[in-house]
């Protein structure tokens, strides 16, 4: 036979609604007062219940059933048997076969015999467990004995037992009655067995009770032999007067034949049993409609009015050591009172908070006396049950108390029970508030604007920072697109990458320009993160939120601008001599070319290989100032894509002129192309910044390596030093701006908070990796463009294939005589009619009759700029196209409109070849 769990003490049953109570209240009686032995237990023959009878067929001593310990009480079962292997078989067979039936006779050593029944217990058509009887049959084989010991049995079963058992013959005189009867109602049993039966009954339940009986008495005439009965609650008139309720279960008694021959009946006493449904009834109605606050009042006062004790209490655990208790609602000799917070060391709630139910019935000081509360207050009983949260965790907890025995000890524990799910759920509601309630204040008062999104980006919160910030206010925003604040100033790619990443539930963190309400743009810098959600069983999340915490950085944008302008004066000064030095060997070399053609008569034999190498002397002045143009420019940063190695090496030529001679620069660049999308000038400012730190950190000389390469998705490149490296204890502080270690007269403190501005801004990062006296090595990290190739530099031209013209018309206006004489000497070699004069006024008095088909004009003109020229011009001659160029101009719309294409612009000096294709595409376009 399975083993069957320690049986402990039966506790108290628990108060159910009034349909369960009377189901219960119809199963125990019918188990209390059958001659069968019943025993239940579940699927794995644990024992669930059993009845007085059980007990006393298999003669189990009260000691071994009340121990809980299955295993004494099996072998005394056993040991009473002939064959105990038998019945072990029988028993394990049918726990191996759950749905079975099963019926067989058990012989005792003893000369007993019993009938044993089985039959699946089910709840909702599933099985879940079996029910044993065991009927005593021995009678049949000793006709009289047993049949004289089987009514003495019952005598004694009725006369002790709670209930009141009656028998009344078909006229409803009473035949039997036990002697329970005076402890119910006050009458002796022969007083009772005098008695009418409906004389016991208020008249309300006697009609009731005869209406019952009958239509019993007419089923069972109708169903002949079939058992009938009928249970119902009745008021009973005690011998002083006073009314108890009673639950009546009456059924037919049968004769051998069948033929109802009787009446049996079972009354129990109800009366706790509908206080207590009266007193659940009322607390029920009286917090249904409360929350919060007021039912946490609601329910105490009334656990307290019912239950009949003088205090009664909802604590919540005290953060963060939860090592105390605090009251929620205290109602304490008839009123709430104002909260109070208690140690939990050495008190009842303490005992609450380790397991369940707790329940001192009494003698409660002498049991705490660490209790300052309790001993304060004088409470001699106590009641309660910790409040969870849906995962377990203790919330707090429900309890009453009285100053002297609890009467009602298993009602205040129903209820107690009942009302602790309930007082859990306000305790998380309630907390749930409070900290939404800090998050929406935290979010309300944040000094950086939040905006929360549907995923079509449809505005649906935001905090006055954003009002502040756009100039939005709630009402203009809720129920709008974020693109309300778009300016258009975002590179192509932007918002796709943008909307990639977050679809894709991933964090996105950037800068962007915007534009406010009032049209003035602002750049903020921004991070969105989506909100999910579980789906479901599926295990997927579904994003249904955006959250965007936006930072204006206007104001230290334009400080990070200042300080790259004034690191880029800084090195300008120091690149002044070295430029200075190289332009003066470029003017050397080309005077003395020049000087020693005139000296050779211009011979031609050697004139083509002198004007060679002037061409090429001339190419590399201008790649020196396009250098330093690109590395001293104020425009806004310009994102192009290009090789890393390339910005590398380009820089490298003004570092070459910009280090001292005891640094050795050294170069280890990858092999393979380092596609970037980034601002050519910044990221060669950064190589510089880091060079010149490289440079400073070395006074005594050494070596400085550039080195580049790829890692996962990013490309970088290093500038490394073998100087005195960084101390650990100001390494956090080396991207401060104004923070320096090579004081005033050496050093700004701005370098490298520039290089850390510019790195960010273009979505990289900067590592630093030093070691006192072994040196010091900067990292930067930026996002590789792997889709992107870098176009092919133009070929050198030769005149032979150079686009020419066709006599179409061009106007020249430049104020250099030089350069003006250059380039009309050129236009007309390559086949223009070209008109050349010195000045914007010149060219406003030619003759409108005679239009042009191109203007080439410089930008920086006297008087008049080259684009206020060509606007007016454009007025004069709709179709003129227009051609601008210039050594370098203030002009920064123009340079936009250059780098999108929307203008045409030629950066002097230009070769014949640009020249020669810039002016042919302008007049094929349409």
């Amino acid at each position: 036979m399975p083993k069957a769990p320690r049986r402990t003490a039966k506790a108290p049953p628990r108060p159910a609604k009034p349909g369960l109570e009377t189901s219960l209240s119809i199963l125990r009686g019918i188990l209390e007062s059958t001659a069968d032995g019943l025993l239940v237990v579940d699927r794995h023959g644990r024992i669930e219940d059993y009845n007085r009878k059980f007990v006393e067929l298999w003669r189990v001593p009260d000691a071994v059933m009340a121990t809980g310990e299955d295993d004494r009480a099996l072998a005394t079962v056993l040991e009473q048997l002939k064959d105990p292997q038998a019945f072990l078989d029988k028993v394990r067979a049918l726990y191996d076969s759950p749905e079975a039936a099963s019926f067989d006779v058990l012989e005792f050593k003893d000369g007993r015999v019993f009938e044993r029944y089985s039959q699946p217990q089910r709840v909702g058509g599933k099985v879940t467990g079996r029910v044993w009887s065991f009927r005593d049959v021995t009678e049949r084989r000793r006709a009289e004995d047993a049949l004289r010991e089987s009514e003495h049995r019952y005598r004694l079963v009725s006369d002790n037992i709670i209930d009141v058992i009656w028998t009344t013959d078909l006229r409803l005189a009473m035949t039997y009655v036990s002697s329970s009867i005076e402890r119910l109602t006050g009458y002796t049993v022969e007083e009772a067995m005098r008695l009418p039966l409906d004389r016991l009954l208020t008249p309300a339940s006697a009609d009731e009770a005869r209406s019952n009986l009958a239509e019993a008495t007419a089923e069972n005439a109708a169903r002949g032999k079939v058992p009938g009965g009928r249970t119902l609650e009745v008021e009973l008139v005690r011998k002083d007067g006073t009314r108890v309720w009673v639950e009546l279960r009456i059924s037919f008694l049968r004769g051998a034949d069948g033929v109802a021959q009787g009446t049996l009946g079972v009354a129990r006493d109800v009366s706790e049993r509908r206080r207590a449904a009266d007193s659940l009834r009322s607390v029920v109605l009286a917090t249904a409609a409360t929350t919060g606050e007021e039912f946490f009042g609601t329910l105490t006062r009334q656990l307290a009015t019912v239950l009949g004790v003088r205090w009664a209490f909802v604590g919540e655990l005290v953060e963060p050591d939860y090592a105390r208790m605090r009251t929620l609602a205290l109602w304490a000799d008839g009123r709430l009172e104002d909260s109070v917070e208690y140690d939990l060391a050495g008190a009842p709630c303490e005992q609450v908070l380790e397991g369940g139910l707790v329940t001192f019935p009494d003698r409660l000081r002498e049991r705490f006396p660490r209790d300052a509360l309790v001993q304060r207050l004088g409470a001699e009983a106590y009641v309660g049950i910790p409040l969870r949260d849906p995962s377990g965790r203790i919330l707090g907890n429900l309890a009453v108390m009285h100053d002297a025995p609890m009467e009602r000890l298993s009602l205040a524990e129903s209820l107690l029970g009942m009302f602790a799910i309930r007082a859990a759920t306000e305790l998380e509601r309630r907390r749930t508030e409070q900290r939404l309630s800090l998050q929406s204040a935290v979010m309300e008062a944040a000094a950086n604007a939040i905006v929360i999104t549907a995923p079509d980006s449809t505005i649906q919160w935001i905090n006055p920072a954003f009002t502040r910030l756009t100039g939005y206010e709630a009402a203009a925003a809720i129920g709008r697109k974020t693109r309300i604040l778009s300016s258009g100033k975002q590179p192509a790619g932007f918002y796709a990458d943008l909307w990639h990443t977050i679809l894709a539930g991933k964090v996105w963190r950037g800068e962007m320009v915007n534009r406010r309400k009032d049209g003035s743009l602002y750049t903020e810098r921004m991070t969105i993160t989506p909100v999910l959600e579980s789906s479901g069983s599926s295990g997927t999340a579904a994003i249904t939120h955006f959250v965007a915490v936006k930072e204006d950085v206007t104001a230290l944008k334009q400080m990070e601008d200042q300080l790259r302008r004034a690191q880029r004066m800084e090195a300008v000064g120091r690149l002044a001599g070295g430029v200075a030095h190289d332009f003066n060997n470029l003017l050397q070399a080309m005077l003395g070319l020049t000087q020693l053609e005139r000296l050779r008569g211009g011979d031609p034999a050697t004139a083509a290989d002198r004007l060679q190498e002037m061409e090429e002397l001339l190419r590399r002045g201008a790649q020196l100032t396009q250098q330093l143009l690109l590395f001293s420019r104020r425009e806004e940063p310009k994102a192009e894509r290009f090789d890393l190695n390339d910005g590398i090496r380009e820089t490298a030529k003004l570092l070459q002129r910009l280090l001292r001679a005891d640094v050795a620069l050294t170069f280890d660049l990858a092999a393979e192309p380092l596609p970037v999308e980034a601002d050519r000038g910044q990221i060669g400012q950064v190589c510089m910044n880091l060079a010149v730190n490289a440079a400073d950190a070395m006074p005594e000389g050494g070596t400085l390596t550039v080195r580049s390469g790829r890692q996962g998705d990013d490309v970088w490149f290093s500038v490394a030093d073998t100087g005195h490296g960084i101390p650990e204890d100001i390494r956090d502080h080396i991207f401060e701006p104004f923070f320096t270690t090579k004081g005033d007269q050496r050093g700004t403190g701005l370098g490298l908070a520039v290089v850390h501005g510019i790195v960010t801004q273009h979505g990289g990062e900067v590592e630093v990796q030093s070691a006192v006296g072994r040196g010091t090595t900067f990292r930067v990290l930026l996002p590789r463009r792997a889709d992107e190739t870098d176009a092919a530099a133009p070929a050198a031209a030769h005149a032979a294939t150079l686009p020419r013209g066709d006599g179409q018309r061009v106007l020249l206006v430049e104020d250099n005589d030089a350069v003006r004489r250059a380039f009309e000497r050129l236009l007309v070699r390559l086949g223009y009619e070209v008109r050349a004069v010195g000045s914007a006024e010149e060219a406003e008095l030619l003759p409108a009759p005679q239009p042009f088909t191109l203007l080439l004009t410089d930008m920086v003109l006297p008087g008049m700029s080259g684009a206020v020229l060509a606007a007016r011009l454009r007025e004069r001659w709709p179709t003129l196209r227009v051609i601008f160029m210039s050594g370098y101009t203030e002009d920064e719309v123009l340079r936009r409109k250059a780098a999108l294409g929307e203008e045409r612009f030629l950066q002097k000096p230009v070769d014949l070849g640009t020249l020669a294709r810039e002016v042919h595409e302008a007049l094929q376009e349409s």
